[in-house]
């Protein structure tokens, strides 16, 4: 993936010393400029993953999170006792930050403002990446950096430390940066519930899209400025009251339940129309290559043709 040395990135990091973290691998990538970030990791050969309830996104709509994943050649898929997905040495998942560029209404590229990502070792550790681009703009480059997660906690200084000479970050910058470069304690195995605000639990390998990517029913998100919503997607309390619903001027769409409850959104496919209804077919997609990789069946929101 055109990894490279101290001194091949040091053409876009202020200098090279001092130098990255021992044990960490750095790396530069550019998405094509003629296309977007989403084609850049279906060529590496990534697939997304697209739960049937949708993340949240801005309130304008040009922000999108998706997952992504990669098998070894060859590889399959197996599942641990709940049905979820369990990934076999190699597979890598990688979270992606999009935004839509602009000008509006004319269709935009979506352009990468954040990747993370966790690759399985076959000794059982993980591997976590992390890449920002140079600008929030088609065909800018990727600054990377990947380690071992069991050093997380004495090398992630560090790494932030190479990513604010990178991409020259204030502090305020690098201090969101660090709250969101909480790996381990966020992405602990077999969590009923993530770190507030996350909703979802995590499978064995502490994922989250993952762990609920064939469920028909999941919480509603709350860490962006507009939930999901729509006709088809019907959202109550985990608590079997009703959600109240708060919208703001500037598109903002929350779902409130109390204190101690959070919203659950379930997918009723008969009524699913516009958006949500194409996101449904990439849902959909997602099922099909579960069981073309693994011993998994379409579930009913996704019956098969004949």
């Amino acid at each position: 993936m055109g990894r490279l040395s101290c001194l091949g990135v040091a053409a876009f990091a202020v200098g090279c010393a001092p130098a990255w973290p021992e044990g960490v691998t750095t790396f530069s990538e550019t998405a094509p400029a003629a296309s977007d970030a989403q084609s850049f990791w279906r060529d590496q050969g990534f697939v997304p993953l697209v739960p049937a309830v949708p993340l949240p996104t801005s309130s304008d709509g040009r922000m999108r999170i998706e997952v992504w994943a990669r098998l070894p050649d060859g590889a399959r898929l197996s599942h641990d006792d709940r049905g979820r997905p369990v990934f076999p040495p190699g597979s890598e998942v990688i979270r992606l930050e999009l935004w839509r560029t602009r000008p509006e209404p004319a269709p935009g590229l979506w352009v990468l403002a954040d990747a993370r990502g966790t690759r399985l070792e076959p000794s059982g550790l993980q591997r976590y990446s992390l890449r920002r681009p140079m600008r929030l703009a088609p065909g800018s480059t990727w600054v990377g950096a990947e380690w071992a997660g069991d050093r997380h906690r004495t090398v992630s200084e560090g790494v932030l430390a190479g990513f604010q000479r990178a991409l020259k970050l204030d502090d305020g910058a690098v201090q969101r940066l660090r709250t969101q470069n909480q790996c381990p304690a966020c992405h602990q195995p077999n969590l009923e519930q993530g770190p507030p605000p996350i909703r979802r639990g995590t499978d064995g390998h502490g994922f989250y899209v993952p762990a609920t990517i064939l469920a028909k029913t999941t919480p509603i998100e709350a860490y962006r400025d507009r939930e999901p919503h729509g006709p088809g997607l019907d959202v109550k309390c985990n608590d079997g009251a009703e959600a109240r619903v708060v919208t703001t001027p500037e598109g903002g769409w929350h779902h409130e339940c109390g204190p101690q409850a959070f919203p659950l959104g379930t997918v009723d496919r008969p009524r699913l129309a516009g958006e949500l209804l194409a996101h449904l077919a990439a849902h959909c997609a997602s099922e099909r290559w579960l069981s073309a990789h693994g011993d998994f069946s379409t579930t009913e929101l996704c019956p098969q043709t004949p």
